[in-house]
C-alpha cells in the first residue's frame, strides 16, 4: 500500500523540477540558434576575406595584364608598320578582352582580366562560394616619363552558396606599370622591324663636367684614364686609348709619356708632343676608368663618362621628346607635357641591323628617326658616329665640346 505521504512529496518534486525542465529545454533549444547564428558569422567573416584577397590579387594581376597590354601594342606595331590610332583606348581594350582594334592578340590569351576571373571562380567555388565579378570602367594614363597607369573599376559580389551571405563592393584599382625593360616601338615601327631599343633609364643630371684644370698644350686628346707613377708607365699597353694620370714627367719619361692620348701629371719639367695639363692633385681625385676629353690648349679636362654611358647603353632621359603613347602612335613630337623621353641612338647598332644609316644626322632618336633632316655636330671624347644638333647641345653640356 502506497503512502499519501509519499504521494505528496513525489508531487512537490515534480513541482520543483518542472522549471529546471523547461528551462533546460529552452536554453538548449537557444544553443542551437546561436549556433547557427555564430556558423553565419563565420561564413560571412570567411567571405570578407576572399573578397579582402581578391582586392590584393587585382593589384597583382593588374600589373601583370597592364605590362603584357603594353608589349601587345608594341608587337602590334612592329608587325603593322603602323602606330596605333590611340594607346590610352588600345590598352584599355588589351586589358579587358585581349584585343585590339577588335582582333585577337596573341600576347594576351589566356592573360585578361577575365581569365584572371576564371581562376578566382574556381578557388572560390572550392570554399562554396559564387562569385559575380564585372569591369565597369578602366582609364589609362601616363603616370610619369617611365611608368603607364591603369585605373580600373570592379563590380563584385560574393554569396555562400548555401544563402548565408551576400557581399557586394564596387572598387577602383590603380596599377603602375613601369615600362624599364620594355622595347621602344619608336624604333621598329622606323626601321620595318629591324632597329631595336629597351627602355632603361638614366638619372644623369650632368652629361659633362669639367674634371681638373691646370696649364697645358697640345690640343686634345681623349680616351679612359688610367692612374699610375711614371717608373710604371713602360710597359704599360694600348698608351694609344688612355689618358695618362700620374706623379711626374721629367726627361726620362716625356718620350714613353707622349704616346699616351693624353697626359695630366702633378709635375712637369720636360716638353710633352701630346695633350697635356698639369695639376697638382689629379692622381687623387681621378678614378680609373673615367672616360676623358683633354683639352690641353685650354687646360681642361672634361669628364664624359654619363655620356659616354647613355650612348652606350642607349639609355633615357627624360625631356621634350616622344611619350610612350606618343612613340606608340608613331608620332615624334610630345603630347603629354613633362612626360617625354629620349635617347642617343647607336647607329653602328642599327647599321648591324641592316638599316641603313646617315652618319651627319644628330643622333637624338626621335630626330634621327623622325622626317627631320638636321644634322649634328661632333663631340670631342666621343665615337664619330655621335652627332649632337644645336638645340639639343645645351641639355647634353656640350657646347665646349663640339667642333
Amino acid at each position: 500500500m502506497i503512502s499519501k505521504k509519499g504521494i505528496v512529496f513525489s508531487l512537490i518534486t515534480i513541482l520543483m523540477l518542472s522549471p529546471l525542465i523547461l528551462l533546460s529545454l529552452t536554453y538548449s533549444q537557444s544553443l542551437r540558434g546561436y549556433g547557427r547564428q555564430m556558423g553565419s558569422l563565420t561564413r560571412a567573416q570567411e567571405g570578407f576575406y576572399f573578397l579582402e584577397s581578391m582586392h590584393s590579387d587585382l593589384e597583382r594581376a593588374g600589373e601583370i595584364i597592364g605590362k603584357r597590354a603594353i608589349i601587345s601594342a608594341t608587337s602590334t606595331v612592329t608587325n603593322t608598320g603602323k602606330g596605333v590610332d590611340n594607346s590610352s583606348q588600345r590598352l584599355g581594350e588589351l586589358f579587358i578582352y585581349g584585343t585590339i582594334n577588335g582582333n585577337q592578340s596573341a600576347q594576351m590569351i589566356n592573360s585578361t582580366i577575365d581569365n584572371w576571373l576564371n581562376g578566382i571562380k574556381a578557388a572560390a567555388s572550392r570554399k562554396s562560394f559564387n562569385v559575380n565579378f564585372s569591369t565597369t570602367g578602366i582609364g589609362v594614363d601616363i603616370f610619369d616619363p617611365f611608368t603607364v597607369r591603369y585605373n580600373v573599376s570592379y563590380s563584385i559580389a560574393i554569396a555562400d552558396q548555401r544563402g548565408t551571405f551576400t557581399l557586394r563592393a564596387n572598387i577602383t584599382k590603380t596599377s603602375y606599370v613601369s615600362i624599364e625593360g620594355l622595347e621602344d616601338p619608336l624604333f621598329p615601327l622606323t626601321t620595318a622591324g629591324r632597329g631595336f631599343s629597351i627602355f632603361e633609364r638614366t638619372n644623369y643630371t650632368n652629361f659633362t663636367r669639367i674634371a681638373a684644370q691646370g696649364s697645358g698644350g697640345n690640343s686634345w686628346g681623349s680616351g679612359k684614364v688610367v692612374v699610375m707613377k711614371s717608373d710604371d708607365i713602360l710597359t704599360y699597353p694600348n698608351k694609344s686609348s688612355m689618358i695618362l694620370v700620374t706623379d711626374r714627367i721629367n726627361s726620362s719619361t716625356n718620350s714613353t709619356a707622349s704616346l699616351f692620348a693624353g697626359v695630366i701629371t702633378q709635375q712637369l719639367s720636360a716638353a710633352l708632343s701630346n695633350p697635356y695639363i698639369v695639376n697638382t692633385t689629379a692622381m687623387s681625385f681621378l678614378p680609373n676608368n673615367t672616360q676623358i676629353a683633354l683639352d690641353g690648349s685650354g687646360g681642361k679636362a672634361w669628364d664624359i663618362t654619363n655620356l659616354y654611358d647613355a650612348w652606350e647603353g642607349q639609355k633615357y632621359s627624360i625631356t621634350n621628346g616622344p611619350s610612350i603613347f606618343d612613340r606608340l602612335e608613331g608620332k615624334f613630337t610630345n603630347t603629354y607635357s613633362g612626360k617625354g623621353l629620349e635617347t642617343t641612338l647607336r647607329k653602328d647598332s642599327l647599321s648591324a641591323s641592316g638599316v641603313p644609316i646617315t652618319q651627319s644626322k644628330t643622333s637624338v632618336d626621335y630626330i634621327y628617326l623622325g622626317n627631320q633632316t638636321l644634322d649634328g655636330q661632333r663631340v670631342r671624347g666621343m665615337p664619330d658616329e655621335f652627332r649632337i644638333d644645336a638645340q639639343n647641345q645645351g641639355f647634353y653640356n656640350v657646347q665646349s665640346l663640339v667642333y
